[in-house]
């Protein structure tokens, strides 16, 4: 398979990123969100039903199944060095079993594509302080996902905030 460069297909190059001094709140986390998921929905895949692409791996599981004509997401699995041939196949059986191997590494590889733009991208809008708590020593951010480093941000800055319900009631009755 040729390379897949996941950011070739998202809606949004980079997302709206906070200043270095800008502590994240549900204002900011919430376009960082939408960037995201319309990213991840731009990239097509088969899995969790084949309607909302990558949506799976930038929300919470029972978001994504709440979804209409949605199914479970299983993140896809690499399916090993090679394909593996059974007891002594035709050529038409070596033919199809290497046509499903390529089939389920490509699946695989654009998940993983997928899955690493989303989190670089996140990592570049958020400043550093705000998400190394999930930063190992030798690795990084190497084995947080995307939906993992969502899911931190919200819990720890995502809540709406008394100035928040200010501001969007101030804005609702502008006239």
């Amino acid at each position: 398979m040729t390379s897949f460069v996941a950011i070739d297909h998202f809606t949004k190059e980079t997302l709206t990123a906070l200043h270095a001094d800008e502590k994240p709140n549900y204002s900011t986390l919430k376009v960082i969100h939408q960037e995201l998921n319309a990213n991840a929905m731009a990239i097509t895949s088969t899995l969790g039903g084949g309607h909302y692409g990558h949506l799976a791996l930038v929300i919470p599981a029972a978001a994504f199944n709440a979804l209409p004509n949605a199914i479970a997401w299983v993140n896809p699995a690499h399916p090993g060095a090679a394909p593996v041939h059974v007891g002594q196949p035709t050529g038409a059986q070596i033919a199809e079993t290497n046509r499903l191997y390529a089939a389920d590494e490509t699946k695989f590889l654009i998940y993983k594509a997928t899955e690493t733009a989303l989190q670089k991208q996140l990592l570049e809008a958020i400043p550093d302080t705000y998400t190394k708590e999930l930063k190992h020593e030798m690795y990084g951010y190497a084995q947080v996902t995307t939906l993992a480093l969502l899911t931190h941000l919200d819990a720890n800055y995502g809540t709406v905030e008394p100035d928040d319900l200010r501001a969007n009631l101030k804005r609702m009755t502008a006239k």
